[in-house]
């Protein structure tokens, strides 16, 4: 009778030990979660994730890189002053443009085609004419969205006009890495 009772319990404490190494298990495998909250989302700011890719974008740089720079000069210049916030990782900017309804995002391009349809795409740098553009990506779903979409268009081609641009991305890359030629299709794809 013992020995069942004992046979019994080593059972009972066998499926217990085994369902916490399992449940352990799981826990230990799983990431924490990141929100843009923790990061100071704010749905009332108009705030653009982007994804630091140096040389363009470098949190230790002045004003976050030159291409951050544009982006917050060109909104400006139409009267807007967004938030620029640089993430850690680009899961967590295309999180935050998809699921947390944020108003734009730089530097993803791993969107579906379903994903695409969203978004307004504009360019917003070119290295060298013969490569693609860089995009600031603003969400359809966002009340400011489209909106800001076009102003920023705007924006940016008074900077290119006032050589604003130019000058920003002199100033972050060095002169010699500025293309006239790139920044005269920028302009181009920007009125298509």
């Amino acid at each position: 009778m013992k020995k069942a009772r004992n046979s019994k319990a080593a059972v009972v404490w066998g499926w217990i030990l085994i369902l916490g190494l399992i449940s352990a298990g799981q826990a230990w495998a799983t990431a924490p979660r990141f929100a843009p909250g923790m990061f100071g989302a704010d749905k009332t700011k108009l705030e653009i994730f982007i994804y630091e890719s140096p040389p363009l974008i470098k949190i230790s740089a002045e004003n976050g890189g030159p291409l951050s720079e544009i982006i917050r000069q060109a909104l400006k210049a139409e009267g807007v002053e967004p938030e620029i916030k640089i993430l850690p990782s680009l899961s967590l900017i295309k999180y935050s443009l998809i699921n947390d309804n944020a108003v734009a995002a730089l530097g993803l391009t791993d969107l579906s085609d379903i994903e695409k349809k969203q978004f307004i795409f504009v360019p917003c740098y070119l290295a060298k004419v013969q490569t693609p553009p860089v995009l600031l990506i603003f969400n359809k779903k966002h009340p400011e969205g489209e909106s800001l979409a076009g102003k920023f268009k705007q924006g940016l081609k008074k900077l290119i006009d006032n050589k604003q641009y130019s000058q920003i991305l002199a100033k972050g890359l060095g002169k010699d890495q500025v293309s006239l030629e790139a920044i005269t299709k920028l302009k181009r794809l920007l009125s298509e």
